[in-house]
């Protein structure tokens, strides 16, 4: 799917970066994006090891790559006093320095440090990783589906198919309170907390 084209929650999975949407460091912002970091760089030697060198390098964007745009007068206030805050991880741009970097004019915050995952090359760097380390055993399973799911569900919805696993994983964002067949499963859903 290209830029731009998929829902927020799509793309947010890949947004790696401390801070609130109020621009303030998250409770335990810093070590997550640390503990974070490793992974990334567990995914991306596990890719390289398997040979897979294309998704090793788009694994990651460079850093500093996520904008955040201000759109009202409150937004330009806000961001430069973030900005002021955190000079570490906020740069207020506007001019041809903003415009520059986001294609558009306006103004807004560059994230410093900030990068964007690919996550099907991520997470399949983190799987291969695990297999890596824990050898490719029967006990360690991926399977990958696109929505709709439909079919999968019907086969698994049963308790013989159901026992097969110990553990599903749906990791579809917002998406998910739409599922038909979310509430035949015995589903707890994870949310978000800023």
């Amino acid at each position: 799917m290209a830029p731009g084209q998929a829902s927020a929650s799509a793309v947010a999975g890949g947004l790696l970066h401390p801070l609130t949407p109020k621009n303030r460091i998250i409770w335990s912002g810093l070590e997550g994006f640390e503990a974070t970091l490793r992974l990334v760089e567990a995914s991306k030697a596990a890719l390289s090891n398997a040979g897979d060198e294309a998704a090793a390098r788009r694994l990651h964007s460079a850093q500093g790559t996520i904008l955040r745009p201000a759109l009202t007068p409150q937004h330009v206030l806000d961001y430069q006093a973030a900005a002021a805050k955190l000079p570490e991880w906020l740069e207020w741009l506007e001019g041809c320095v903003w415009q520059c970097r986001a294609n558009n004019p306006g103004h807004g915050l560059l994230l410093r440090n900030s990068i964007v995952l690919s996550m099907p090359d991520y997470l399949r760097g983190l799987w291969l990783s695990l297999q890596q380390t824990h050898g490719n055993t029967t006990v360690l399973k991926w399977e990958q589906c696109t929505f709709p799911i439909s079919q999968a569900i019907k086969d698994n919805n049963n308790d013989a198919a159901a026992a097969a696993y110990d553990v599903i994983v749906l990791a579809s964002g917002a998406v998910i309170c739409s599922f038909p067949a979310r509430k035949h499963l015995p589903i707890d859903l994870v949310t978000g907390r800023t």
